[in-house]
């Protein structure tokens, strides 16, 4: 009886130190991911991340696959980011006047070419209709209205700069469209 008990115990001991091996070197290769993920949320740059990612991919498994399936979206992320630099580069240097407004006319975002055409670097988070002559401002809230409701999905108009932002009457094409969220509701105007 004391012999098949040891042996049971033994088996079980060898399956168990298996086990833990296996488990210890799954956890590690696990932290590498997070510690690629992480190096990457701080600098931004996917080479900083590829030793980890060399690390998780010891064997293999599905980790090797999700180290890879990592590093690709890391690589894709970064392509944009750079595409959306050159982008950003390309119209500051077109000096275009580029925003995006909230439904409730608050400039959320603005090109360079904007803070020049009005003479001010501080428009983040002030009333786009503050910017147009009191005459225009009535015609902009009813056509955002319009937008924001749906009915249109673009908005082509005619406006004036506040006189009191430019020495003279500053005559603006505008052009914008919707933008809307996952689910299709309008949450602003880029133009």
């Amino acid at each position: 009886l004391l012999r098949p008990l040891a042996a049971i115990l033994i088996i079980i001991a060898l399956i168990w130190v298996g086990l833990g091996r296996w488990l210890t070197g799954t956890i590690k290769r696990l932290e590498k991911l997070e510690m690629a993920a992480d190096e990457y949320a701080l600098n931004g740059q996917t080479s900083r991340s590829i030793p980890y990612f060399k690390q998780a991919s010891e064997q293999p498994d599905e980790i090797a696959d999700l180290a890879s399936t990592m590093e690709k979206l890391m690589h894709n992320v970064d392509e944009r980011n750079h595409e959306q630099e050159i982008y950003l580069e390309t119209l500051s240097m077109l000096e275009e006047a580029v925003l995006e407004i909230s439904c409730e006319g608050i400039l959320m975002r603005a090109s360079p070419g904007w803070n020049k055409l009005v003479h001010r670097d501080d428009t983040l988070g002030k009333r786009f209709d503050s910017f147009l002559h009191r005459e225009d401002r009535e015609l902009m809230q009813e056509q955002c209205l319009v937008l924001s409701r749906g009915e249109k999905e673009y908005l082509v108009v005619r406006l004036r700069l506040s006189e009191e932002n430019t020495n003279h009457a500053t005559w603006l094409e505008s052009r914008f469209i919707c933008i809307r969220d996952n689910t299709g509701k309008v949450t602003g105007l880029r133009g």
